[in-house]
């Protein structure tokens, strides 16, 4: 299922209890097999979907040890392979959970957390695998109903399919439009919105545009994550325990994008015209579509 290079990737990611790293990508290969046998079977009317909860558990434990791996190290030397092992981990739960549930659900943003197909396209794009990542987001649902849900989640997944021109082009809404309610409400929102900020000044960085006002992408994720989740360092020592708010979401979203910039930004090509029949607003090639 893998080619040698690919191979090579995943048995280079971080190593976990019980779990055979030599025999991991024949193992992420059965998985895969399990899954489309079992979707040939409910097409003939004999699936036992039951008898793919032991393929589940191990794709989503293997999908979430290394997502959080990634998350909390964004700068680790095997980021690239727990990145991609990670996303490929979702993508076959997908699959799975497709037997069962056909209508891919809208992805989503809120302050507990993030869908895992924003997690898997930004995984792969850790990892370098800009196809991959292309695949992700052109399946991606976007919500409806929420405006700052549905402008952040397009911004990824514009970033995504490598479309950095449109992301310039794209009017950022006001904020004063996106960041609304009180207390906590509010707070979350202006942490997605600067997340959003983040994205768009990404995009400059990776087209090699500086421009007035301009601003790191990478400060701009590690604030967030700062403020999502302050230490407790910033408060006195007497303040109660439900003075420190802390924002999942928001922290786990710019932790992969710290991770996801820096890859990005460390293979972008710039400020060189496009070849001849390539689309412009292609701002970066890191040259591997894995």
């Amino acid at each position: 299922m893998y080619d040698p290079e690919t191979a090579a990737l995943i048995r280079s990611t971080p190593e976990l209890d019980d779990l055979d790293i030599e025999a991991l990508p024949d193992r992420l290969a059965r998985v895969f097999a399990e899954i489309v046998s079992a979707r040939v079977m409910l097409r003939e009317g004999d699936a036992d979907l039951a008898s793919l909860n032991d393929t589940t558990r191990y794709a989503r434990r293997l999908a979430q040890t290394n997502e959080a791996l990634v998350a909390i190290d964004p700068d680790r030397e095997n980021r690239a392979a727990a990145g991609f092992v990670a996303a490929s981990a979702y993508q076959l739960l997908y699959q799975a959970q497709a037997l069962s549930e056909p209508e891919r659900p809208a992805a989503f943003v809120t302050p507990e957390g993030i869908s895992p197909e924003i997690s898997a396209m930004l995984l792969f794009l850790v990892a370098e695998a800009s196809a991959d990542a292309a695949e992700v987001a052109a399946a991606m649902r976007i919500p409806s109903g929420d405006r700052l849900q549905s402008e952040l989640i397009l911004h990824l997944i514009m970033l995504a399919n490598g479309q950095v021109g449109r992301i310039r082009r794209h009017k950022r809404p006001r904020q004063a439009d996106l960041v609304t309610g009180s207390g906590g409400e509010r707070a979350n929102a202006a942490l997605y919105y600067r997340i959003l900020r983040g994205i768009r000044a990404l995009a400059y960085v990776l087209q090699g545009t500086r421009i007035r006002g301009f601003v790191n992408p990478i400060a701009v994720f590690t604030e967030v994550k700062q403020l999502a989740a302050p230490g407790a360092e910033e408060f006195d020592e007497g303040s109660p325990d439900w003075a420190v708010a802390v924002f999942p979401g928001p922290f786990h979203l710019a932790s992969l994008l710290i991770a996801a910039g820096s890859a990005l930004i460390g293979g972008a090509v710039v400020n060189l015209p496009p070849p001849e029949g390539v689309d412009g607003d292609q701002g970066y090639c890191n040259g591997n579509g894995r």
